[in-house]
């Protein structure tokens, strides 16, 4: 099966683990016991113009689909297709926004990724942005991927968005060429 054939321990999809940033963000799991304020959550960091812009994919209009984005997301946990990450703050613990590690299960065939080629999304709520969350979040990231036996993570951004690609290049990842329709760079780090 296509599944047991990767490289990557098989125990990164066993639970999300809690991982701590600094300043107070931690990585967590979607509680789904909590969906509806989850929900809110989501749609409160996923319903601005470069959310939209940047990350169609996860960009939300209500609630409602904030909920069954949530309820996608887990389900493709479940499938071994990603693993997703609320950025979360404080003791209560509320999302700020959220990184969800793509399996190679997911990969575009014609992307040129092979088997144990991961892909990263992270995208972070407007009131919270430019604080230096996400470069550390990245880092934390790329760091449990690695010790989870990943070797070759992708991140596309489109070309246009100056801040990711300089957050990108700090962390020492590769600019590899453009995205198969060139709307995209294509950038990757090899453990």
């Amino acid at each position: 099966m296509y599944s047991e054939n990767y490289k990557a321990c098989d125990t990164i999809f066993n639970n999300i683990p809690n991982i701590d940033i600094a300043n107070g963000v931690h990585l967590r799991s979607i509680f789904l016991k909590e969906i509806e304020l989850e929900s809110k959550a989501y749609f409160t960091n996923s319903s601005d113009s470069l959310t939209k812009k940047y990350i169609p994919g996860a960009y939300c209009s209500n609630e409602a689909e904030a909920k069954k984005k949530l309820l996608d997301f887990r389900g493709r946990f479940l499938h071994k297709y990603c693993v997703p990450f609320a950025v979360a703050v404080g003791g209560e613990s509320v999302p700020i926004g959220y990184i969800i590690c793509f399996s190679p299960l997911t990969t575009d065939r014609d992307s040129g990724e092979k088997i144990d080629d991961w892909t990263i999304d992270i995208w972070l709520g407007e009131g919270v942005r430019g604080k230096g969350i996400m470069e550390h979040v990245l880092y934390r990231v790329l760091e449990y991927l690695h010790s989870k036996e990943v070797d070759r993570v992708y991140m596309y951004v489109d070309k246009d968005n100056y801040i990711s690609i300089h957050i990108i290049e700090k962390l020492g990842c590769t600019l590899l060429g453009d995205s198969g329709d060139g709307k995209f760079y294509q950038y990757g780090v090899k453990f």
